[in-house]
């Protein structure tokens, strides 16, 4: 997924099993093995997967990989070039419950994101039943984009 893809795993405790780095954009190779380390986690570990300077190139090499993780395709083909992108998941997760964030445009290697993780009992909160927030989130800002261009090519002004 980018220069800099990220992942960590985690156990559920405040220890980070591991941590790598793959430059997907830079080898196809490296998306193979990322995917191969995704695939190899036992089922219900926590993963942390983040970007950094370009996400969008050779994303197809591990699409599947991150819907393991609860991530979606709908998301993932949608990171613009240069932009970022974090995905909090759970191996053996439905695609599109885990959470997911991006940077709304790219062209920027400065470009970036961020969010907070909250273990309680050892279960990361914010996970699960998801359905997809982000693409609601496109979904609602899209439609508000329609409806102003709608009122300001009808001209009306509206009023309470």
């Amino acid at each position: 997924m980018g220069t800099g893809h990220f992942a960590k795993h985690s156990d559920g405790s405040t220890v980070i099993a591991t941590s790598k780095t793959y430059d997907v954009f830079g080898s196809a190779n490296n998306g193979a093995t990322m995917s191969a380390d995704i695939e190899a986690l036992a089922s219900g570990t926590y993963v942390c997967v983040l970007t950094f300077d370009e996400p969008s190139g050779n994303r197809g090499k591990i699409l599947s990989a991150l819907e393991s993780l609860g991530g979606t395709s709908e998301v993932v083909n949608s990171l613009p070039y240069r932009g970022a992108y974090i995905l909090l998941g759970r191996k053996g997760m439905r695609s599109g419950d885990g959470l997911e964030l991006r940077a709304p445009t790219g062209g920027d290697a400065t470009a970036h994101i961020s969010t907070s993780v909250e273990f309680v009992n050892g279960i990361m909160m914010g996970l699960g039943a998801a359905g997809g927030v982000m693409m609601k989130a496109d979904a609602n800002a899209s439609a508000i984009t329609t409806l102003q261009n709608t009122v300001k090519t009808q001209g009306v002004i509206l009023t309470p």
